[in-house]
C-alpha cells in the first residue's frame, strides 16, 4: 500500500511508502463548524500535552491542483494523553477540550467539545455542565 501519490505533468505518477518504524503518539483534528463555515476553514487549534504546545489552523486549499484536507495532524512523540486543545473559531468563539486520548482521529463541533474520556477510552453518555468538561466562550475579535 502507498501512502502518496504524486501526478508529475508529462511523466511517471511517483509513488511514496513510508516505512519508518511507528514511534510516538499522534492525534488528529477535524473540525465541524456550527455558527462559522462547515469545515472549520481559518480555525486555529492548538494541543497541549505536557510540555509540548503545538498550533495548526485549517486551510481550504494549499497548492496548485491539490489538497491538503481538512483534518490536523499533531505528533505527540511520549505522549499518550492530550491535556487542553484550544479551538478559536474564526468567528471568534474558543472551545477548549480536556484530557483528551492520544492515537485518534478527534472531532470537535463548535460550541460542544466532547466530554473527556473515563481512563478506559469510553466516554460518558450524559452531558454535563461541569466545567471540567468542556467550556464554550466568546473571545473578544
Amino acid at each position: 500500500m502507498y501512502d502518496a501519490v504524486i501526478v508529475n505533468a508529462r511523466a511517471e505518477p511517483t509513488l511514496l511508502r513510508n516505512e519508518s518504524s511507528e514511534q510516538g503518539h499522534w492525534l488528529q483534528v477535524r473540525l465541524r463548524g456550527a455558527r462559522t463555515n462547515r469545515d472549520g476553514v481559518g480555525a486555529r487549534v492548538t494541543v497541549i500535552a505536557g510540555d509540548l504546545v503545538q498550533t495548526d489552523e485549517v486551510h481550504s486549499g494549499r497548492g496548485y491542483q491539490s489538497h491538503y484536507g481538512m483534518r490536523l495532524h499533531f505528533g505527540l512523540g511520549p505522549h499518550r494523553r492530550v491535556d487542553r486543545i484550544e479551538v478559536r473559531w474564526i468567528g471568534g468563539g474558543l472551545d477548549v477540550c480536556r484530557d483528551v486520548e492520544a492515537d485518534q482521529q478527534f472531532i470537535i463541533t463548535e460550541g460542544r467539545c466532547p466530554p473527556p474520556a473515563l481512563g478506559n477510552g469510553e466516554y460518558p453518555q450524559k452531558k454535563t455542565s461541569h466545567p471540567a468538561f468542556g467550556e464554550s466562550t466568546p473571545v473578544p475579535p
